[in-house]
């Protein structure tokens, strides 16, 4: 098992800072004020920043130093579509091959997300949320998928717009039935159903668009590329991903 470095500690604070809305989109990564906080040195906060840099989480700027990145509408179209395949791959190989312990691990994180969604907390709702989908990367038995930091920055960009989105009077999120998407996911995990764990989750990410896109739409985004990349196929999955359930 690969060991756990300080550079891995600051990366993780970072992430979860980024998830709970702790730091947005434009705000500054400071390594001096970090190192100091975190009480490590200088360099493995400067690493987890690289490292964010790398993944398209931050971004150095001329005279600005070093900010936290803000991914186009375009980008994030993209971004959810690739979650979609990642996450549903992953969902699907927890469920036939995860421990018994990170499935039971998956069981608390949603309690927790629960309860902060009944407090109406939403800085925890998103924190939760986040960890409750970076659990699910890193725990799913591929180590290709559990070690790609790539899987964990799709996930997080794609949170930057859930942030305002989150206080803007559209939440609680939808519910299918009765469970929550996240419940539906866990619930077939926890079967060992990857087959209905894969398609909850791709059916979660695919709503979650479906809302995001609206809400950009309503805000006045002009999409520039709708039919650019194989037309018919392109309208075909724009309309799958619009039909989220109501919320």
């Amino acid at each position: 098992m690969r060991r756990y470095t300080l550079v891995d500690q600051a990366y993780d604070v970072l992430l979860q800072r980024i998830a709970s809305a702790q730091l947005r989109p434009g705000d500054s990564l400071v390594e001096p004020r970090l190192a100091e906080e975190l009480e490590i040195s200088r360099t493995p906060v400067r690493a987890a920043i690289d490292k964010l840099v790398t993944q398209g989480l931050a971004k150095r700027r001329v005279h600005y130093g070093c900010t936290v990145a803000k991914p186009e509408p375009e980008e994030l179209r993209d971004l959810f579509r690739v979650r979609q395949a990642v996450e549903g791959m992953a969902a699907t190989l927890l469920a036939f091959e995860g421990a018994d312990e990170d499935i039971a691990l998956t069981r608390e994180i949603l309690e927790e997300l629960t309860s902060a969604q009944e407090r109406g907390d939403d800085s925890a709702y998103a924190a939760k949320d986040f960890a409750f989908h970076q659990h699910i990367i890193r725990n799913c038995g591929n180590r290709y998928i559990a070690l790609s930091g790539n899987a964990e920055a799709m996930l997080l960009l794609s949170f930057f717009e859930f942030h305002p989105y989150k206080t803007s009077g559209l939440t609680p999120f939808w519910s299918t039935g009765n469970y929550t998407p996240h419940e539906e996911i866990l619930h077939a995990i926890e079967r060992r159903d990857g087959d209905t764990a894969g398609q909850a989750m791709r059916s979660h990410i695919r709503g979650a668009w479906g809302r995001v896109e609206r809400w950009l739409t309503n805000r006045g985004v002009q999409w520039q590329h709708p039919d650019t990349i194989y037309p018919t196929q392109r309208r075909h999955l724009d309309a799958d991903w619009r039909q989220a359930p109501p919320g």
